[in-house]
């Protein structure tokens, strides 16, 4: 007698913040047959990865939070990344994942079986079966570093900023960094508080103006906590002042030259 194959509704690849919101997601739609599959040892992604001085949010935190999870005790406007990191697991904790969430489980290929109309997983374990994938593994999961002459005889310290290496104090160092996106932002004038000369290098200039913001005292944190509704409009009001200050003009400049 043949063993009938277990097929899975779905399946998940990454436990970041979009893969954990599609599991959310889900069980909250009624749809609990998923597993969400995580190269990892655990949850988090970028916020898991990337631990350089000054990681932060670069979005007011409680609007990067997720909506089906609102977090009133963000410690600062621009959340820290380790504070984002212990939050995400306590998203996983309250979604109750349990053995959906497969940690250390990579996805290492995926190949559409029409005659099924399934995917067909490799994990490098045993064989999975998903009616549908679900790619949540975001863009940020492979460090590039780029193909520089002489960088291979280069015998000093060298890393990727989201494999920062904790282990070499910069402390009275010289230091280049190349890049001035937001990684560079956050973490260049860390450096500049530490390192004895840091030189940058930029391909393109970048626009740069204050960020703002700052810690958000124990008193207002306590106010959301007890009162729902004020952390709501708070979100609210944030979602709308980043739609009327960065909303697309192009509406207007058509307009314009009609």
């Amino acid at each position: 007698m043949t063993s009938v194959e277990r097929i899975i509704d779905i399946a998940i690849v990454g436990a970041g913040f979009a893969g954990l919101a599609m599991a959310g997601a889900l069980r909250r739609a009624g749809r609990d047959d998923f597993v969400v599959l995580e190269r990892a040892d655990d949850v988090g992604g970028t916020w898991r990865d990337n631990t350089y001085p000054g990681v932060a949010c670069d979005v007011p935190a409680h609007l990067y939070s997720l909506a089906a999870h609102p977090n009133p005790h963000w410690s600062r406007t621009f959340a820290p990344g380790g504070e984002i990191q212990t939050y995400l697991r306590d998203v996983a904790a309250r979604e109750r994942l349990g053995d959906r969430l497969r940690v250390r489980t990579p996805m290492l290929g995926a190949e559409w079986d029409a005659a099924g109309t399934v995917w067909r997983i490799d994990t490098g374990a045993d064989p999975l079966v998903a009616r549908s994938l679900v790619l949540a593994c975001g863009r940020l999961t492979e460090p590039h570093v780029p193909a520089i002459d002489g960088l291979e005889s280069f015998d000093g310290p060298l890393f990727h900023s989201a494999r920062w290496d904790h282990d070499v104090d910069l402390t009275g160092k010289r230091v280049a960094v190349v890049g001035t996106g937001a990684s560079a932002v956050q973490l260049v004038p860390e450096l500049a508080r530490r390192a004895a000369h840091v030189t940058l290098f930029q391909r393109t200039p970048a626009w740069i103006v204050p960020r703002g913001g700052g810690e958000i005292p124990l008193a207002d944190r306590e106010r959301l906590a007890e009162n729902p509704g004020d952390l709501a409009r708070l979100r609210a009001e944030l979602y709308a002042e980043g739609e009327e200050r960065f909303a697309s003009r192009s509406g207007d400049a058509a307009a314009s030259a009609a």
